[in-house]
């Protein structure tokens, strides 16, 4: 009795979610040629991604292969959904971050620029070039650093 070659997903050569990996095995060719194949074909109208997601849904994988095909899909739209998840987590927090640091420095720099205006209108430092409009910026620049400050460390 001859054993049937089945298609599923690798679980040693993959990078994204081993599509490429299982169809080389299955074809018996190194992977990266199936990888080429494919992104030849996300650049011929799209048809490459396309072809790609659909099977990252419906192939199995290396260990759920004898899983029925309706049970492969709702396993991996579960799977991709848990790390699609995941993955817009750690972009939020990525963003979070960059604010935080972006807040920080903005209020620094805001809180360093109203100082020295502050200064120079008080006569303690005399840059000169400082125009009457100026009087009333150090006060809004102080307090607006402050505030961003304040709002950075809840």
């Amino acid at each position: 009795m001859s054993q049937t070659k089945k298609l599923y997903r690798s679980e040693s050569d993959k990078i994204i979610a081993g599509v490429c990996g299982g169809v080389a095995e299955y074809f018996g060719v190194d992977s990266i040629v199936v990888r080429l194949v494919f992104l030849i074909l996300v650049f011929w109208n799209g048809i490459g991604l396309l072809a790609y997601l659909v099977m990252a849904i419906i192939v199995p994988s290396q260990a759920k292969v004898e899983q029925t095909p309706e049970k492969t899909v709702r396993d991996n739209v579960v799977d991709y959904r848990v790390r699609v998840g995941e993955a817009a987590q750690k972009v939020k927090q990525g963003f979070v971050e960059r604010r935080n640091t972006l807040r920080s420095w903005l209020g620094w720099g805001l809180l360093s620029l109203g100082s020295l205006i502050l200064l120079d209108n008080y006569h303690l430092l005399d840059f000169g070039f400082w125009s009457w409009v100026w009087r009333l910026w150090p006060a809004i620049l102080v307090a607006t650093g402050l505030a961003i400050l304040v709002r950075h460390h809840d």
